[in-house]
C-alpha cells in the first residue's frame, strides 16, 4: 500500500475581492433567467469547487508542465487515483451584499440583429458588484507518496497565490468578458512541518479565526517553476465625441423618471465586456468578409 503520510499542512487565509463583476448561476431563474448561487442563509457566495477549477485551469494554461502538476497536485481519475493535496473552502461574502441585473442579446453579426430564432436571443442575468469581499481559505497537504519536494510544493503554493493577488485568476461565467476577476488580500499562512511535535499540537488545536501566521508569502518562493500568465493587458483612453448610451432599466431612485438610464457599476458609468467582444467581434467579421472569407466559415473562425 502507497504511503500517503501527511508531511506537511499549509493554511492560507485571506480575503477575496471581485476586480469585476462576478456572474456564478444557480441554475435558478426565479428573479432573471439567470440568477447568482446563494447558500442556505440566502447569501452568494463563491463554492471551493469554483475557486479549485479556477486555479487548475489556469496551472495547466500557464505553466509548461501545468498539465503534470495539476494531475498531482490536485489528483486525477484513473485506476491509480490519488487526492487531491488541496481543498478549498466555500468563500462567504464578508461586505454589503449588491447585486445588479443585466442584460444579454444574440446577435447575428451578417444582419447586426438580434437572432430571432434562438431561445437565448434577448435574457438578462444577476451579477454581483465589483469590490464586493469574500474569506478566502485554503488547505494544502503534502503527501509522502506526491512525488513533489517541500521547496517545490511552496513554491507552487507561492505562484498560485501570487497570481490571485496579480488578480490573475477568475472564475464564474463570461470570464473572457472580464467578468469574476479577482484579487487576494491580506493573506496570512500558517505552516505545519508534521514531523515537528509543537506544530502537531498546533495542528490539533487550530482553528480558522485564530489563524496566527509563521511564514510570509514571499518565503515560500524558491523560483523553481515558471508559472506566468498569458493574459495580456491595453490601456488605453478614449473620447466619446457625442454620446453613448449602453441601455439599462434601473430601479435606482435617481433614474426613477427615465425609461431606461447607461449601464452602471459601483455609481459609475462603465462599458461592460461584453459590449467591447461584441464591437470587437463585429469588427473583426467585416474584415473577414473584406477579405473574401466566406459568411460561415468567418463566423466558424470567431467561434473557433
Amino acid at each position: 500500500m502507497a504511503d500517503d503520510r501527511i508531511l506537511e499542512r499549509i493554511y492560507i487565509k485571506g480575503e477575496l475581492q471581485l476586480t469585476s463583476p462576478l456572474i456564478l448561476g444557480s441554475g435558478e431563474d426565479e428573479n432573471t433567467d439567470i440568477d447568482i448561487l446563494r447558500d442556505w442563509d440566502g447569501k452568494p457566495f463563491i463554492p471551493g469547487t469554483s475557486l479549485a477549477g479556477a486555479i487548475r485551469h489556469f496551472l495547466i494554461n500557464n505553466c509548461e508542465e501545468g498539465k503534470v502538476l495539476a494531475d498531482q497536485i490536485f489528483g486525477e481519475r484513473s485506476h491509480e487515483s490519488k487526492l487531491s493535496l488541496f481543498a478549498f473552502y466555500d468563500a462567504r461574502l464578508k461586505s454589503e451584499e449588491k447585486v445588479l441585473i443585466r442584460d444579454g442579446v444574440h446577435l447575428d453579426y451578417a444582419t447586426k440583429t438580434v437572432v430571432t430564432d434562438s431561445k437565448d436571443s434577448k435574457y438578462d442575468f444577476e451579477i454581483l458588484d465589483t469590490g464586493q469581499k469574500f474569506d478566502f481559505r485554503m488547505e494544502a497537504m503534502r503527501r509522502k507518496n506526491s512525488g513533489i519536494e517541500s521547496e517545490d510544493f511552496k513554491d507552487l503554493i507561492f505562484n498560485l497565490l501570487n497570481s490571485l493577488k496579480a488578480r490573475n485568476i477568475s472564475v464564474g461565467a463570461k470570464t473572457r468578458r472580464g467578468y469574476g476577476a479577482l484579487k487576494l488580500n491580506n493573506e496570512q499562512i500558517l505552516a505545519l512541518d508534521m514531523s515537528n511535535p509543537e506544530h502537531v499540537q498546533k495542528w490539533l488545536d487550530f482553528d480558522w479565526e485564530g489563524l496566527e501566521d509563521n511564514i510570509k508569502l514571499e518565503e515560500l518562493k524558491n523560483g523553481s517553476l515558471n508559472l506566468q500568465s498569458n493574459r495580456d493587458s491595453i490601456h488605453a483612453k478614449f473620447n466619446i465625441p457625442y454620446s453613448i448610451l449602453i441601455r439599462h432599466y434601473s430601479d435606482d431612485e435617481k433614474y426613477k423618471d427615465a425609461d431606461s438610464s447607461h449601464i452602471q457599476s459601483n455609481d459609475s458609468s462603465v462599458i461592460p465586456g461584453t459590449s467591447w467582444n461584441g464591437a470587437i467581434r463585429h469588427a473583426t467579421y467585416q474584415i473577414l468578409l473584406d477579405l473574401g472569407v466566406e459568411g460561415k466559415k468567418a463566423d466558424g473562425l470567431l467561434k473557433g
